[in-house]
């Protein structure tokens, strides 16, 4: 097993036992509501982020959209022009 794999492992059990202790102080102290308190306002931010991205995917969709749609009327207005004045020319 390559170095650094074993070295991630290591610091994930480490990090984890640390939480481990980190939890069980904030339960001695009776403030696991506060835990609960962050982990639910942590879960309403990424919920908050996701929408917002969505949003914004959404609309740079619709700017795209808007701007295919422009030059399709440019060009429709351009070929009337073109129509207009090869029914002029034949009046002549």
């Amino acid at each position: 097993m390559p170095y650094q794999i074993r070295k991630l492992r290591a610091s994930i059990t480490d990090l984890s036992e640390e939480n481990t202790r980190d939890l069980a102080e904030v339960e001695s102290r009776g403030l696991s509501g506060g835990i609960k308190l962050v982990r639910g306002l942590r879960d309403e931010l990424r919920d908050i982020e996701h929408n917002l991205n969505e949003t914004k995917s959404a609309e740079r969709k619709s700017s795209l959209f808007k701007q295919k749609l422009e030059r399709k009327s440019l060009q429709a207005a351009a070929w009337l022009q073109v129509v207009k004045m090869q029914s002029l020319a034949r009046l002549l």
